[in-house]
Protein backbone atom coordinates (compact mmCIF):
# COMPACT_ATOMS: atom_id res chain seq x y z
CA UNK A 1 0.00 0.00 0.00
CA UNK A 2 2.85 2.36 0.70
CA UNK A 3 3.91 2.34 -2.97
CA UNK A 4 0.36 3.01 -4.14
CA UNK A 5 0.22 6.12 -1.98
CA UNK A 6 3.65 7.22 -3.22
CA UNK A 7 2.62 6.67 -6.83
CA UNK A 8 -0.60 8.63 -6.30
CA UNK A 9 1.36 11.52 -4.80
CA UNK A 10 3.83 11.37 -7.71
CA UNK A 11 0.96 11.60 -10.22
CA UNK A 12 -0.67 14.50 -8.37
CA UNK A 13 2.49 16.45 -7.57
CA UNK A 14 4.68 15.84 -10.63
CA UNK A 15 2.89 14.28 -13.60
CA UNK A 16 -0.67 15.65 -13.88
CA UNK A 17 -1.57 19.31 -14.19
CA UNK A 18 -2.82 20.89 -10.99
CA UNK A 19 -6.46 21.37 -10.02
CA UNK A 20 -6.29 25.13 -10.59
CA UNK A 21 -5.34 24.63 -14.23
CA UNK A 22 -8.08 22.01 -14.63
CA UNK A 23 -10.61 24.47 -13.22
CA UNK A 24 -9.47 27.21 -15.61
CA UNK A 25 -9.63 24.73 -18.49
CA UNK A 26 -13.16 23.67 -17.50
CA UNK A 27 -14.25 27.33 -17.54
CA UNK A 28 -12.69 27.92 -20.95
CA UNK A 29 -14.40 24.87 -22.37
CA UNK A 30 -17.67 26.13 -20.90
CA UNK A 31 -17.16 29.48 -22.64
CA UNK A 32 -16.33 27.73 -25.93
CA UNK A 33 -19.40 25.54 -25.62
CA UNK A 34 -21.72 28.44 -24.79
CA UNK A 35 -20.35 30.51 -27.64
CA UNK A 36 -20.69 27.74 -30.21
CA UNK A 37 -24.24 26.98 -29.07
CA UNK A 38 -25.17 30.66 -29.45
CA UNK A 39 -23.99 31.12 -33.05
CA UNK A 40 -26.51 30.85 -35.90
CA UNK A 41 -24.54 28.42 -38.08
CA UNK A 42 -23.25 26.05 -35.41
CA UNK A 43 -25.90 26.75 -32.77
CA UNK A 44 -28.70 25.33 -34.93
CA UNK A 45 -26.75 22.06 -35.23
CA UNK A 46 -25.27 22.06 -31.71
CA UNK A 47 -25.95 19.04 -29.49
CA UNK A 48 -23.14 19.01 -26.93
CA UNK A 49 -19.42 19.34 -26.22
CA UNK A 50 -17.80 16.16 -24.91
CA UNK A 51 -14.35 16.05 -23.28
CA UNK A 52 -12.11 13.46 -24.91
CA UNK A 53 -8.85 11.68 -24.10
CA UNK A 54 -6.81 12.94 -21.17
CA UNK A 55 -9.28 15.81 -20.66
CA UNK A 56 -12.09 13.33 -20.08
CA UNK A 57 -9.96 11.23 -17.73
CA UNK A 58 -8.52 14.25 -15.88
CA UNK A 59 -5.00 12.99 -16.59
CA UNK A 60 -3.53 15.84 -18.62
CA UNK A 61 0.24 15.72 -18.32
CA UNK A 62 1.94 18.75 -16.78
CA UNK A 63 3.91 20.36 -19.61
CA UNK A 64 7.63 20.87 -19.58
CA UNK A 65 8.92 24.45 -19.37
CA UNK A 66 7.81 26.68 -22.25
CA UNK A 67 5.36 24.10 -23.59
CA UNK A 68 1.61 24.15 -23.44
CA UNK A 69 -0.81 21.37 -22.63
CA UNK A 70 -3.74 20.44 -24.76
CA UNK A 71 -7.30 19.34 -24.26
CA UNK A 72 -9.47 17.64 -26.84
CA UNK A 73 -13.22 18.12 -27.02
CA UNK A 74 -15.72 16.64 -29.43
CA UNK A 75 -18.33 19.03 -30.80
CA UNK A 76 -21.43 16.92 -31.34
CA UNK A 77 -23.51 18.36 -34.17
CA UNK A 78 -26.56 17.18 -36.06
CA UNK A 79 -25.75 16.26 -39.66
CA UNK A 80 -26.20 19.22 -41.99
CA UNK A 81 -27.67 18.61 -45.40
CA UNK A 82 -25.15 19.31 -48.15
CA UNK A 83 -22.15 19.57 -45.80
CA UNK A 84 -19.08 17.50 -46.48
CA UNK A 85 -16.75 16.57 -43.57
CA UNK A 86 -14.43 19.50 -44.38
CA UNK A 87 -17.40 21.89 -44.15
CA UNK A 88 -17.85 21.17 -40.43
CA UNK A 89 -14.25 22.21 -39.75
CA UNK A 90 -14.62 25.29 -41.94
CA UNK A 91 -17.87 26.43 -40.33
CA UNK A 92 -16.51 26.01 -36.79
CA UNK A 93 -13.42 27.96 -37.83
CA UNK A 94 -15.55 30.74 -39.35
CA UNK A 95 -17.69 31.25 -36.23
CA UNK A 96 -14.59 31.50 -34.05
CA UNK A 97 -13.07 34.03 -36.47
CA UNK A 98 -16.19 36.19 -36.14
CA UNK A 99 -15.67 36.60 -32.39
CA UNK A 100 -13.15 39.15 -31.13
CA UNK A 101 -12.20 36.91 -28.19
CA UNK A 102 -11.25 34.01 -30.46
CA UNK A 103 -10.35 35.65 -33.78
CA UNK A 104 -6.58 35.71 -33.16
CA UNK A 105 -6.49 32.49 -31.12
CA UNK A 106 -7.91 30.06 -33.66
CA UNK A 107 -6.31 27.92 -36.35
CA UNK A 108 -7.79 25.34 -38.67
CA UNK A 109 -6.31 21.87 -38.99
CA UNK A 110 -7.29 18.73 -40.92
CA UNK A 111 -9.50 17.22 -38.23
CA UNK A 112 -10.10 20.05 -35.79
CA UNK A 113 -10.07 23.73 -34.99
CA UNK A 114 -7.52 24.75 -32.36
CA UNK A 115 -8.03 27.57 -29.87
CA UNK A 116 -4.66 28.67 -28.43
CA UNK A 117 -4.55 30.36 -25.03
CA UNK A 118 -1.43 32.52 -24.48
CA UNK A 119 1.15 29.72 -24.69
CA UNK A 120 -0.44 28.03 -21.68
CA UNK A 121 -2.76 25.54 -23.32
CA UNK A 122 -4.75 24.88 -26.43
CA UNK A 123 -8.10 23.25 -26.99
CA UNK A 124 -8.70 21.10 -30.06
CA UNK A 125 -12.38 21.25 -31.08
CA UNK A 126 -13.26 18.21 -33.17
CA UNK A 127 -16.70 18.41 -34.81
CA UNK A 128 -18.59 15.18 -35.38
Amino acid sequence: MKLVNNFGAFLNDVVNIDDDRLEILDKRIGYLSNYLASTPTIGDAYIDVIPQGSMAHRTIIRPLNNHDFDADILLHLTPQEGWMPKDYIEEVYKVFRLNGNYKDKVTRKNRCVTVQYANECHVDVVPF
